[in-house]
């Protein structure tokens, strides 16, 4: 295994010791289970994969030019034998996952401690996108580990701007109507717990400018607490740059005007999709061999979402802790297919529809896919894996379940690549 590889791989395991907040002796017995359990499913896919491989490749021999996008398709006896082999690595794969998290859940609480404490009771003064900045610092290929364990299904269609502010339950906080056609937009606030207290939306029927009461399920009587508010404006396909709300806080305006002109003036913080989202098509790239073992669970559990894994516990385990204004589409991806989604137009009138393609490590591997035709193919794939679509309303209002009763998606065999 080269040195670039073996660095950033060794890095991940003991990122939590560089962190302020080091490991209790109590949380290291998680750490060891995990990589005691990754290596394992790693041991055993390489033995399973004396019988799976064959298979496979009958499987693929098999499969109709035409599939369902949810669970992949499905051969006769071939499939299903093929599934029973995969179940038991998956069940590996999903407890060394389960370690992992619970193994930094409690070092990832004392950080959020610590940040609250640095921030002395003082509230930012503007939108952070801190995952591009961790991508412009070159330090985000050593966090992928701790990231994909708790935001698994990374969204490729938004980066999350953060602002942290200070208050307590007689506080105000208001956020401006920005009414641009440009993005569909959300403020969601959380508490230091990561719990949801609080979310605004673009307000088609107040005029821009207004200033919208974000209201927090905190009791009149909380003390003074750090707030996170996470912007996800998510862009109309080819917009150039996205205006982001202000905030006003007790009355006071947290981050007016503070993008630096060429003229030394200063204007509305802007937010320039394509820049800043261009990172994610060299993600796959990054994906190193303690990922995959821990994150290829979902595979197996997609395929056998219904039955034979009941459907609710397959959502649950698969969808992101995402948006609440957002509906999902989920399924299988398969090499050689292309992903085939047809859309109401009404449905495309009023909604943005995206899809990302992930690895079975759950990396992207076709990112920032936008549908905007009624009937329109994203592809071709190159790797078996998994993909999720986001519907999200462009008025910034909730997405009903009903609209995923209007996109079907399936899987169509790629055309072959012309040689010249």
């Amino acid at each position: 295994m080269p040195d670039t590889v073996i660095e950033p791989l060794l890095t991940q395991i003991i990122v939590a010791w560089k962190l302020p907040a080091k490991p209790k002796p109590l949380e290291v017995p998680w750490l060891v289970a995990a990589l005691l359990l990754v290596l394992c499913r790693t041991l055993l896919g390489f033995l399973f994969a004396v019988v799976l491989v064959p298979l496979a490749m009958i499987e693929r021999a098999c499969l109709a030019d035409e599939l369902e996008a949810y669970t992949g398709g499905w051969v006769p006896i071939v499939s299903h034998l093929m599934w029973l082999l995969e179940a038991p690595l998956a069940i590996i794969s999903w407890l060394g996952y389960e370690a992992f998290k619970r193994y930094r859940e409690p070092g990832r609480g004392r950080d959020k401690a610590a940040k609250a404490a640095a921030m002395g009771g003082k509230s930012a003064d503007r939108w952070a996108d801190r995952l591009y900045l961790m991508y412009r610092q070159r330090q985000l290929k050593y966090a992928l580990l701790d990231l994909l364990c708790f935001g698994p299904r990374w969204n490729t269609h938004v980066n999350v701007n953060i602002m942290n502010v200070w208050l307590g339950g007689d506080g105000t906080l208001e956020v401006e109507n920005v009414l641009e056609e440009s993005a569909s937009w959300q403020v969601v606030a959380y508490n230091n717990a990561g719990d949801t207290i609080g979310t605004v939306t673009k307000n088609t029927g107040q005029t821009a400018g207004a200033w919208l009461p974000l209201k927090l399920s905190l009791p009149a009587d909380a003390p003074p607490q750090p707030v996170d508010l996470m912007v996800r404006p998510y862009p109309v396909e080819g917009a150039p740059y996205v205006t982001l709300p202000c905030v006003r806080l007790n009355g006071t305006v947290l981050n007016d005007l503070v993008t630096p002109r060429a003229d030394g003036t200063s204007g509305p913080q802007k937010w320039a999709p394509k820049d800043r989202l261009a990172f994610n098509h060299e993600l796959r790239a990054m994906q190193l061999g303690l990922v995959s073992p821990m994150m290829d669970h979902m595979f197996a559990f997609v395929r056998g979402r219904g039955f034979p894994l009941p459907e609710r516990f397959v959502t649950a385990v698969y969808l992101p802790v995402g948006n609440p204004n957002t509906q999902f589409l989920y399924g299988v991806a398969r090499a050689g297919y292309a992903l085939r989604f047809k859309v109401a137009p009404a449905v495309l009138k009023e909604h943005l529809v995206f899809c990302t393609v992930y690895s079975r490590g759950s990396m992207p591997s076709l990112p920032c896919g936008h549908v905007s035709l009624p009937e329109q193919v994203l592809g071709p794939l190159g790797e078996d894996g998994y993909w999720l679509s986001r519907i999200v309303r462009k008025d910034g209002s909730n997405t009903k379940p009903d609209v995923l009763a209007h996109v079907t998606v399936a899987l169509v065999k790629a055309a072959p690549k012309k040689t010249e």
